[in-house]
């Protein structure tokens, strides 16, 4: 088995057991994932600040509008420490508000 497999495997698996629970499974995966006709939660992080600039909908056919169930603000880790959290959180949150 390639290591693709065994993460496909992996994930199929634990999303098995979270919809017998009633619950939605969500993973990080690119917008491709709509061409495949399912849901995204998009979060853009590179795209959002001051002067927002992203458009959820672009590049995807108007049949795909749907499978957008919203958007989110993120932020990694390793971009932002007790000395700049401030300034890297709040322009972009507000441009997501």
């Amino acid at each position: 088995m390639t290591l693709n497999g065994a993460l496909d495997t992996v994930a199929q698996t634990i999303h098995d057991a979270l919809i017998a629970q009633g619950k939605t499974p969500v993973i990080w995966e690119d917008a491709a994932v709509v061409a495949r006709c399912f849901r995204i939660i998009q979060a853009p992080s590179n795209y959002f600040y001051l002067a927002y600039t992203f458009h959820p909908l672009a590049n995807l056919t108007e049949a795909q509008y749907e499978l957008v169930v919203g958007g989110e603000q993120i932020l990694w880790s390793e971009q932002f420490g007790p000395q700049n959290v401030d300034p890297i959180v709040w322009p972009r949150a507000a441009s997501s508000a």
